[in-house]
């Protein structure tokens, strides 16, 4: 059985950046689950606050989040 998965959508806080990938925002709940993945396979990964003037360009959270069962 497939997950289905929508973008999270909330508002983002965070920049990060995975080596060899291209740079992702993310809210504070998925900074907390990016940081935990980067640690528990042992890769140092920098969180960076978004500064007053990114926040207001309404950038989004670029993770997904699973759907609950049925929706």
């Amino acid at each position: 059985m497939t997950e289905e998965r929508k973008p999270c959508g909330l508002p983002a806080m965070f920049r990060y950046t995975w080596p060899g990938k291209e740079e992702e925002h993310c809210c504070i709940i998925h900074a907390h689950m990016v940081l935990n993945v980067a640690n528990a396979i042992g890769l140092p990964l920098q969180m960076i606050r978004l500064i007053d003037e990114e926040m207001f360009k309404d950038i989004k959270c670029s993770n997904e989040t699973p759907l609950p069962e049925g929706e």
